[in-house]
């Protein structure tokens, strides 16, 4: 990484590259053998869901072209460029803010303030994202970036950082 070689012969590259594959091909073989009978398994399926979903918004973030696997097979991936996988990721995340647990099950699990976030960031960087998408109108995204960002905080007031109960000293910085 220090030798500012940002090709596939470097082997930090390469490394990532192909530990986010396998961590997606990890989630796609759960998803296809994972019971789906009781609320648990559910909340399970959705967790794994937003995992290969946070791997495959590292593919898309760092390289131009990526595969994008959303079941388990073994043949050989199609690339895609960012704008497809935009369209897939966005649909993905919006529907697991609706399918994961408004509360965490416990602090080493996923709920839907994790889903909510990455979607604000997936929102943010849309426009990189879908820089060689013709139809796409530079800045269409950044109210829904804000808007899921100040639903992450209304939905989550237990870690506000702004408690109302206490009194902060005067500063040049306002509280809102």
């Amino acid at each position: 990484m220090c030798q500012t070689n940002w090709t596939g012969t470097n082997t930090m590259i390469r490394a990532i590259y192909t530990r986010l594959n396998l961590n997606i091909k990890y989630c796609n073989h759960y998803l296809k053998y994972a019971s789906r009978e009781t609320e648990e398994d559910k909340n399970r399926i959705a967790e794994v869901r937003w995992i290969r979903a946070f791997h495959v918004f590292y593919l898309m973030d760092m390289y131009l072209y990526a595969p994008l696997i959303t079941e388990e097979t073994n043949e050989f991936p199609h690339f895609l460029p960012r704008h497809e996988i935009y369209q897939w990721l966005v649909q993905e995340l919006e529907d697991l803010t609706v399918e994961l647990p408004a509360v965490r099950v416990s602090k080493y699990r996923v709920g839907k303030a994790a889903a909510q976030l990455l979607l604000a960031r997936v929102y943010l960087n849309a426009d990189v994202y879908n820089k060689y998408n013709e139809n796409w109108v530079a800045g269409s995204a950044l109210d829904k970036a804000l808007d899921m960002a100040n639903q992450v905080i209304a939905d989550n007031p237990q870690h506000s950082l702004y408690d109302t109960e206490i009194s902060y000293p005067a500063t040049g910085y306002t509280y809102s």
